[in-house]
């Protein structure tokens, strides 16, 4: 794990590579570079500016005691994980939410006064090429999940943001990113960290996904060049007050496209099952009594006999 981020056997092997070549600044024009560098897109250059400074100024506290007097060095020291800001609380919702399991919704919010442009944290997860991310939605079997495979990739879907940055970097194998057609999914589900929990800001999603709600929205996930490799974080995009929840707008196609379809799905699956459960009960059901009713009527066959034979004898 880097920043972070739980890497696949063969992106670990990537970034081994391009570590080595990183400190032996063979990539000459990452080696020129910023150390951090953000690679989103930003309205505004001081805002992306200040975004970095600040996550310099994170990572720069997690080495904090260490020897690093060079980005090379900085770079083969880096923490596997960073903390999630202070400021923030993982709290449980108590009202209508962007969930289906109001009961079971968290979110995350501000526990004291955040500026803009705060590093909230690593957007924690794993992170691999698509073919290896549609293999593990495809075999839940192999994670201990045992409900349905759609509920499964529903849960990692709800997780999951697509890195798209990579191309940026010098020296990654182009024939790899050609594969992964530039995206490298990133999943939090069990293996993530606070900032996995911040919601929607949308009041009804599944019937309303195109409400506009952009302005309510006061983070984004944004992807950050730091030394040779990219990674995720959450950041703040408005003053926060005390109190207020951190709100991330996951997008209409994931609302309509993403979600709403497969849940109506898996609904309609769940609604034949519950069917077929209750055709195999009422049938489990006629079995027994219609086996009681043999045994009733044997018994009063036997009854009928033995007071035939009693009355021959009598007679």
């Amino acid at each position: 794990m880097v920043l972070g981020q739980f890497l696949s056997p063969l992106l670990s092997q990537q970034f081994t590579c391009q570590l080595q070549l990183y400190k032996r600044r063979q990539l000459k024009r990452l080696a020129s570079a910023p150390f951090v560098q953000l690679l989103s897109r930003m309205e505004s250059e001081t805002h992306a500016r200040q975004l970095e400074h600040n996550l310099q100024r994170c990572i720069a506290r997690s080495l904090e005691g260490a020897a690093a007097a060079t980005p090379e060095d900085i770079m083969a020291g880096l923490a596997a994980d960073l903390p999630v800001h202070a400021s923030v609380e993982p709290y449980a919702i108590s009202g209508p939410s962007s969930s289906l399991d109001v009961e079971k919704q968290r979110g995350l919010r501000a526990e004291a006064h955040m500026s803009a442009w705060t590093i909230v944290g690593p957007y924690r997860g794993r992170t691999c090429l698509q073919a290896e991310y549609h293999s593990m939605c495809d075999a839940p079997a192999a994670w201990d999940f045992g409900g349905d495979p759609l509920e499964w990739r529903m849960k990692m879907d709800a997780y999951a943001t697509n890195l798209e940055c990579f191309e940026e970097l010098e020296g990654l194998d182009k024939a790899m990113l050609a594969k992964s057609h530039d995206i490298f999914p990133c999943s939090a589900l069990m293996c993530g960290n606070a900032t996995a929990l911040v919601n929607d800001p949308r009041r009804d999603p599944l019937n309303n996904p195109e409400e506009p709600v952009a302005h309510l929205a006061n983070t984004r996930i944004l992807e950050f060049r730091v030394g040779c490799w990219v990674f995720p974080f959450l950041a703040t995009t408005k003053d926060i007050t005390k109190g207020a929840p951190l709100l991330y707008d996951y997008g209409t196609a994931y609302w309509r496209e993403g979600f709403a379809e497969r849940l109506q799905l898996l609904e309609t699956r769940r609604a034949l099952e519950a069917t077929a459960s209750k055709h195999t009960q009422l049938q489990d059901e006629y079995k027994r009594m219609a086996a009681a009713l043999t045994a009733a009527q044997e018994r009063n066959q036997a009854l009928q006999q033995a007071l035939q034979g009693n009355g021959s004898g009598s007679s």
